[in-house]
């Protein structure tokens, strides 16, 4: 528009100084109804631009009685958009700190107004859920998806249902949910755990990868459900003394957790329970030659085992000691697997000298058991002390780590 009206000046110039330099004043005629106007160019150029300014004018003023009215009714809705945001964050602190009926409250003020409302829905649920109103709970979680996908609303229904205990309801939905779309990672969490309520462990254990890979589920959860849904088999394949089964399923579960020590704990329990010592005692050799296993999680592992014959392990991690009787790490192990064998002298020998270098809490308590088997009262409340000592100063580390 700028630029039009800057040509606009320029052209009515020209004209202005083309006149006067051949002496003509030049003239407009219109002829309309009988109405006969006559005026010079100049004239009739100063004309328009008097014109186009009041078109201008009037246009400004017109859009700014117009645009008020839109103005007032966008501030009024950002007001109250402010207001709906500020009650949420009350609601959520009303939430953590267990004002239910303030948090419900608060969250549904200006709710319609909210660029969020699925968040207020959502806190809003959660509170009368504390409250114990099932029924409005519900009602707020299917609101917080009225303006989502199909698929969303199905899921909070499947929701309700296992809160309303329709676990085999939930289940059918879910599993539909599943069929129309394998990587929806929402829906197969929500099928793992209805899946585990209700034991289905085949199933759950099918699943778990396509978990693993498409849900924001965390490792700790993953872990617990994996072992929840193998500790079955595993049983069944103890007892049944299937060697071959039981090594096959600690691959798939192990491939899932990618070798935590609790699915290798579950495996080679079941290697004992099925008869089958050798390869555990193998399996334990190659976890104590390996760097990346020398940890307290490896000596746990080795405690909660129920070895019957712990002897050849013990003639072996006494040979490794004889070649680097420096390797306190394995005096530890030595001390676990004497105390199996009942041999006292042996165990609290091999704790005394791998405490000297690794004065840890389990070490102590450890000691503090053997001695107590070889009657040293004393000297084993000494060392369960020092073992609460030892905890107090980890604890204190890790909070100055945290600040």
């Amino acid at each position: 528009m700028i630029k039009i009206f800057i040509l606009f000046i320029v052209f009515s110039c020209m004209l202005g100084v083309g006149s006067l330099l051949v002496d003509e004043r030049g003239y407009v005629l219109i002829q309309v109804a009988g109405w006969t106007w006559e005026a010079s160019v100049i004239g009739f150029l100063f004309i328009l631009l008097v014109l186009y300014c009041i078109y201008k004018i009037v246009f400004f003023i017109l859009g700014s009685i117009l645009g008020a009215r839109k103005n007032l009714s966008h501030w009024r809705s950002q007001k109250k958009q402010k207001a709906s945001l500020n009650g949420l964050q009350t609601a959520i602190e009303a939430l953590f700190k267990g004002n239910w009926q303030r948090a419900e409250k608060y969250s549904l003020r200006y709710v319609k107004h909210s660029p969020i409302a699925k968040s207020h829905y959502l806190v809003a649920a959660e509170a009368a859920r504390k409250l114990g109103h099932d029924d409005e709970a519900n009602l707020y979680t299917l609101r917080a998806e009225e303006n989502s996908s199909e698929q969303a609303k199905q899921q909070a229904m499947v929701k309700i249902l296992v809160q309303e205990g329709k676990l085999d309801k939930a289940q059918r939905v879910a599993e539909q949910l599943y069929q129309d779309n394998h990587k929806d990672g929402a829906n197969l969490l929500l099928l793992a755990r209805i899946y585990q309520a209700q034991a289905a462990f085949e199933k759950l254990r099918d699943i778990l990868p396509q978990v693993a890979k498409y849900s924001e589920i965390s490792h700790s959860e993953l872990e617990k459900i994996a072992l929840n849904a193998w500790q079955p088999l595993f049983n069944h394949y103890a007892e049944q003394n299937d060697y071959k089964a039981i090594k096959t399923e600690y691959r798939r579960i192990n491939k899932l957790l990618n070798d935590e020590q609790p699915a290798t704990a579950m495996y080679l329990s079941a290697l004992l329970a099925a008869g089958e010592p050798k390869p555990v005692d193998k399996h334990i050799k190659n976890m104590l030659s390996s760097e990346q296993h020398k940890n307290q999680q490896t000596i746990n592992l080795i405690a909660s085992l129920p070895i019957n014959e712990p002897q050849p392990l013990i003639d072996w991690v006494e040979k490794k000691l004889q070649k680097d009787p420096s390797d306190h790490w394995l005096k530890a192990v030595l001390a676990v697997l004497a105390s199996k064998a009942a041999n006292w002298e042996l165990a609290e020998r091999a704790m005394s000298d791998c405490i000297e270098v690794m004065p840890t809490m389990e070490n102590f308590t450890l000691l503090g058991d053997i001695q107590s088997h070889t009657g040293e009262i004393e000297k084993s409340r000494e060392n369960y002390r020092l073992a609460l000592d030892a905890k107090e100063s980890r604890e204190d580390k890790k909070l100055i780590e945290l600040k």
